[in-house]
């Protein structure tokens, strides 16, 4: 019998026994599947039994969001704080009869360019801000909100011009200032500061403004919002100095008045929205 040859034993013991290198990747992935097999062989894993987990939300991405609300509600108490402020320093001054010379140089400072085309003009800003307008526009968008399953917004938007109303006749009765006399058309009985345009159109078109910017997407289109809203305010309180029934300090206290009472409602709404929150977050973690 012949015996093998030193070179097929060397042969035949390379190819049954591994090198080191490959060894090493034996072990590497025996390893890798006993970890496998022990984490599948586990009952209570939710791949195993075919559910995913659910990855939540890192509170780390809510910070920007909140930061970014908080700036934004400080900003709105600051302008409702200046706007008491300037609202108070002018019923004293109109109180004491320094205002008369402002309004007067203003009123005639405007009226000095009145033109027919540009009267007609006012007479159309003007009617934006009555009452008729606003309370049916007002109705219109409650509508609208309840129809789209917005009854939150739609009392939002109820209780901040039920209150104007309120308000405007409140502080009317409590200044007793007469009306000045009007450069077109009759002048209206009622009394002059602050002026009920002003103080209507802020609490109307500005929250109303507010609302639609906060449910649209783009920088450009909450700027459009803005601006318009903004414009309109202003040719309101315009349109009452030029036709001559307000007196300019009548309309810059109605805009301040306005902005005190809706930044006091939108303050209440946040605040209730924060409480909503915790209520649920609660009943989450509980």
């Amino acid at each position: 019998m012949k015996r093998p040859s030193i070179l097929r034993l060397r042969c035949r013991r390379n190819a049954i026994l591994p090198s080191k290198r490959s060894s090493r990747h034996l072990i590497e992935v025996t390893s890798l599947e006993g970890v496998l097999r022990g984490t599948c062989g586990d009952s209570t894993n939710p791949v195993r039994k075919g559910n995913i987990p659910r990855l939540t939300e890192s509170n780390d991405m809510e910070k920007p969001k909140e930061a970014k609300n908080g700036f934004l509600l400080l900003g709105a108490l600051l302008i409702a704080a200046t706007a008491l402020f300037v609202f108070g320093w002018l019923a004293e001054e109109m109180l004491e009869g320094d205002t008369q010379k402002f309004d007067e140089f203003v009123r005639n400072a405007v009226h000095r360019h009145a033109t027919p085309a540009l009267t007609w003009i006012m007479h159309g800003f003007s009617f934006l801000g009555s009452v008729a307008v606003v309370t049916t526009l007002c109705v219109l968008a409650i509508a609208a909100f309840l129809y789209n399953r917005q009854a939150r917004t739609a009392a939002l938007l109820a209780m901040t011009m039920v209150g104007m109303a309120v308000l405007d006749v409140t502080l009317k009765l409590a200044f007793h200032r007469p009306r000045p006399i009007g450069y077109f058309g009759p002048t209206p009985t009622t009394f002059s500061f602050p002026s009920g345009h002003a103080m209507g159109s802020v609490c109307f078109y500005g929250v109303l403004a507010a609302i639609l910017a906060a449910g649209t997407s783009g920088r450009a289109a909450k700027w459009c919002i803005w601006t318009g809203a903004v414009l309109l305010i202003g040719m309101i309180g315009y349109s009452r100095i030029y036709l001559g029934v307000h007196y300019p300090s009548d309309v810059i206290a109605g805009y301040c008045a306005g902005a005190v009472w809706a930044g006091a409602v939108g303050l209440l709404n946040k605040i209730h929205t924060n409480g909503r929150e915790e209520e649920v977050d609660r009943a989450k973690h509980g």
